[in-house]
């Protein structure tokens, strides 16, 4: 009977996976919000719930203004992008160097900017092939449009009674050992779930803002655009900064810019935010080995290509979390032995 409802629950995982990813989600924006709704509770409004519509109230104001501000000008670049891509990718396929994108830099650049011309137009059938997966991933936006709603729906209720949740999963064990065992558990998961998603999001916003000063100075093109995608990948430990070094290195080389400026400007932002910013805001708590994390990011992605990825550190930082508490609180070898003993 055990097997069999192990069995029920890991199928109902396996065919409703979106809905389990949806609620992992909600967790992630619940840890989001959660300060600001202790704020608005303590100092200004004492009813939970309307701490929660406060702090859901003042977060759509952050995106409309995010939206404002920069949304019209990170659309104009795109357009502007879908527009002269095709004309750029007639002339590449006929082994020619766009005139609007020829290197400005020296010899250099152009015999770089014309060996990648030779190779991408003796390489089209797999170039196109990437491109239709590109945007293969780029229609599920509206798919996405509908489960960032059925976060934000779910959120309400994790908001609400997360705290309750804890408490009550924390008696559920028979043994008072075990009771505080489980509660020092969910405890230590709940703040580094916090850390991490608050970490993510400033590691984020500091990427974006750096990026789109230094190649305004540079005078890049679509300067914002390629700050934005920077900032977007950051959410994508090792994997997800790399493509958008790629992405930028590519823009400076196309577009005649000054290649080895940008070059060093990566390397160097690399440098900082790995060894400054990442360590300063994760906390020793969050700390996995770089190797490891290479590891659980190939399984994130095997299993769930970009959310898998994203979602593969936090996951494999709260099971971590749990041996090391189980460790230190218990016998996990005696522990799992008994679920296999007969019973006196």
């Amino acid at each position: 009977m055990t097997a069999t409802l192990y069995g029920v629950a890991l199928a109902l995982v396996y065919f409703a996976w979106q809905a389990v990813v949806a609620i992992i989600f909600a967790f992630l924006f619940a840890y989001l919000l959660e300060p600001l709704i202790k704020l608005v509770e303590r100092h200004l409004w004492k009813s939970r719930m309307g701490a929660v519509a406060v702090a859901y109230l003042v977060f759509a104001a952050v995106l409309a203004g995010a939206f404002f501000l920069l949304g019209e000008r990170v659309s104009r670049e795109s357009q502007r992008i879908a527009h002269e891509a095709p004309q750029y990718w007639q002339q590449i396929r006929a082994g020619q160097v766009p005139p609007q994108m020829a290197a400005k830099g020296g010899s250099r650049e152009e015999k770089i900017q014309q060996a990648l011309v030779r190779w991408a137009a003796t390489n089209q059938g797999r170039i196109e092939q990437w491109a239709r997966q590109a945007m293969k991933y780029a229609a599920y936006v509206a798919v996405f449009a509908f489960w960032a709603v059925v976060v934000l729906v779910l959120g309400i209720f994790v908001l609400k009674d997360k705290d309750r949740w804890i408490a009550s999963l924390s008696c559920e064990p028979d043994a008072p050992q075990n009771r505080r065992r489980m509660h020092r558990m969910l405890v230590e998961i709940d703040k580094a779930m916090a850390r991490y998603i608050w970490a993510q999001v400033l590691l984020s916003l500091i990427a974006f803002g750096v990026f789109a000063g230094v190649l305004s100075l540079l005078h890049m093109p679509f300067a914002l655009l390629l700050a934005a995608l920077q900032g977007l990948l950051e959410f994508v430990f090792v994997f997800g900064p790399l493509a958008a070094g790629v992405v930028i290195l590519g823009a400076a080389l196309f577009s005649g810019h000054n290649l080895p400026a940008v070059f060093g400007f990566l390397v160097a932002w690399r440098i900082v935010q790995d060894y400054v910013n990442t360590p300063l805001l994760f906390g020793k708590r969050l700390e996995m080995h770089p190797l490891g994390v290479v590891v659980v990011l190939m399984i994130g992605w095997s299993i769930g290509n970009v959310i898998g990825m994203f979602l593969a550190v936090p996951l494999a930082a709260a099971a971590q979390i749990v041996w090391e508490v189980w460790t230190a609180n218990g016998t996990p070898g005696k522990d799992v032995a008994e679920l296999f003993e007969e019973a006196a």
